[in-house]
């Protein structure tokens, strides 16, 4: 961390504890790129005696509108209890209620948690009541940390996708199951000539996959951004790796995340911790973005910069980045900051859009009970932390999870944290309810979102549940303990649905887009462009030209919008869909493929 800045994160609040247990993780690493044989075997844990957790039982918020589902234990648990070294990792994909998968990072000897290291994998194929015997991700190979994704065509569509470090020196490697839910992974190391670590994973609208992590620059200790594409069906990577530099006075201890939308978009996005080139000598917060499919990026441009922000308190980055795409192309990135007195109260969770909109979305202050004053300092936690993003497929509203330590629920001189979660309309981005998703006396943390609110009403998610906080993996002193990876849904009385407005500005023409995704199943979504008032009507044809539902008819002012049509009452075939407004009519056909 800073030592010499005025503007210093390091004050009070947080001590980022250089742990010797990561050393061996900042080594470049060069590998063959030999293909592993495929793997399944299940993972034998070591009997532990300690405390375990208490489930929790199902909530009903009727003045928010929505319930949250029991908690569910996967079968990942084990004794590392820490899943990051900063980032905000993604360990949940819902393909559907039969296909949902999980990943996680634990340790299986509770004698020996940092050489039996592994990355495990558990899949459920009835909406997450039950969960197959955890699976490591490589067999017998210390690895970290757990980043999931899944396939979106070919051979591994709905199958997991999951990339992690492994190794002495450590490199990157890419593993994909045979068939969703199998657990017969084939590992793909990266190729020559450079490695990064921390990978990140996510699925462009091409079958691709987005790779992403940190490396050094050359032979010295600066952490540079770097990004690959990886072919999952022939497991071929594609082009060549680059290597990307924001402007920051300098890049070491960097924390990024990535994102990838739809037509090839694609999104990177980082805060160098030690920068100390923004204002108030405070560090920013990059973005880079492609059309084509990561094959080439943008300049760097500055997402956010330390400022006085809207409460009167000058906020700098923390850690903390999450970011998805909506089915329009519009990019959100949810981030932490703290106040430059580095007081716990200080810290708010923000929301951006398409990189020039900045909205705080919680603060600590907001939040009943929240931690003032740590009974013990925790290495790299926020007092609001780990935001989890995830959207609802017609763009209308973003949903952010985070967690947040307590004042009064402590367990051996540790503060407990809570998970939380709040909505925000994508169109009027700004402060939300913080809504409570645990209360017990368990730690929960390192909530993960699904990307994807599924048919605009339910939001699976996971985190992991500890009944001892801080973490004994990381050098914090806190007890050995066994964390569990915890499902659970998030489901709206009523879905987010509506006509949602995507875009400010006035169109030139009326514009019928192709839905997107198309084939789908069971719901798509449906964009299009109004450049004066009046009637607007969406309808919804048969292949026999018979009308099966009108999505709009009503006066809508200029603008673009978006809707959802959900197929679910309807048999697969070919449907058309026409946008009728004054003397114009368009009529595009798309696919439902169950």
């Amino acid at each position: 961390m800073r030592a010499t800045s005025t503007f210093s994160l390091t004050l009070l609040l947080l001590i980022f504890l250089q742990g010797t247990s990561f050393s061996n993780d900042r080594i470049d690493k060069k590998k063959s790129s030999q293909q592993l044989k495929p793997n399944n075997k299940a993972v034998t844990c070591i009997p532990y005696k300690g405390p375990g957790i208490k489930l929790e039982d199902s909530i009903e918020d009727i003045n928010g509108g929505y319930t949250i589902g029991p908690e569910r234990m996967t079968s990942l648990s084990g004794f590392y209890d820490w899943q990051t070294n900063g980032d905000c990792k993604h360990h949940v994909y819902y393909v559907s209620e039969s296909i949902i998968h999980t990943a996680f990072t634990t340790a299986i000897d509770s004698t020996n948690i940092e050489t039996s290291r592994r990355t495990v994998y558990s899949f459920s194929s009835n909406g997450g009541l039950i969960w197959q015997t955890q699976v490591q991700v490589p067999s017998n190979v210390r690895s970290g940390f757990a980043f999931l994704t899944a396939g979106n065509n070919g051979a591994s569509n709905g199958s997991a996708i999951i990339a992690n470090h492994s190794g002495s020196p450590l490199g990157t490697a890419i593993h994909v199951d045979a068939f969703p839910g199998l657990g017969s992974f084939t590992h793909y190391p990266m190729p020559a000539p450079r490695y990064f670590i921390w990978p990140q994973v996510n699925t462009l609208s091409n079958g691709n996959v987005l790779v992403s992590g940190n490396t050094y620059q050359g032979s010295s200790a600066t952490d540079t951004l770097s990004t690959w594409v990886f072919n999952p069906n022939s497991g071929q990577w594609i082009g060549t790796q680059q290597f990307l530099l924001s402007s920051a006075s300098t890049h070491l201890n960097m924390r990024l995340t990535s994102a990838t939308g739809p037509s090839g978009k694609a999104l990177l996005v980082t805060t160098p911790i030690n920068d100390e080139g923004g204002s108030f000598g405070g560090n920013r917060i990059f973005y880079w973005t492609s059309t084509d499919y990561g094959a080439n990026w943008s300049s760097p441009g500055v997402l956010f910069d330390t400022q006085i922000d809207s409460d009167g308190d000058t906020s700098s980055p923390w850690i903390g980045l999450d970011a998805v795409y909506d089915d329009y192309g519009n990019f959100y990135v949810a981030f932490n900051t703290l106040g430059s007195n580095g007081s716990y109260s200080s810290a708010k969770i923000w929301i951006n859009r398409n990189g020039t909109q900045n909205k705080i979305v919680a603060r600590n202050t907001d939040i009943p009970g929240a931690m003032q004053s740590a009974v013990s300092p925790q290495a790299n936690m926020c007092s609001m932390d780990w935001p989890s993003l995830s959207v609802t497929q017609n763009g209308h509203y973003a949903v952010v999870g985070y967690s947040v330590p307590k004042q009064t629920d402590t367990v051996n001189g540790f503060n407990s944290m809570d998970a939380y979660f709040s909505l925000v309309s994508a169109d009027l981005l700004g402060v939300s309810t913080p809504y409570q998703i645990t209360s017990g006396n368990n730690d929960e943390r390192y909530i993960s979102l699904n990307r994807r609110v599924i048919l605009n009403y339910k939001i699976p998610l996971v985190y992991q549940k500890d009944p001892q906080p801080g973490s004994f993996a990381f050098n914090d002193l806190a007890p050995l303990s066994r964390a569990t990876l915890i499902y659970r849904e998030i489901e709206y009385l009523n879905p987010l649905t509506g006509t949602g407005f995507t875009n400010t500005s006035i169109p030139g023409k009326f514009t019928l887009y192709q839905n997107y995704p198309n084939p789908f199943n069971p719901s798509t979504s449906i964009r299009f462009d109004i450049p004066k008032s009046g009637n607007v009507r969406i309808l919804i044809y048969d292949i026999s030209g018979k009308l099966v539902e009108t999505l709009i008819d009503e006066n809508l002012s200029p603008g673009t919008y978006g809707i959802n049509w959900n197929g679910d009452r309807f048999a697969s075939g070919v449907y058309f869909y026409s946008l009728e407004a004054e003397v114009f009519k368009q009529t595009r056909k798309m696919l439902l493929v169950k």
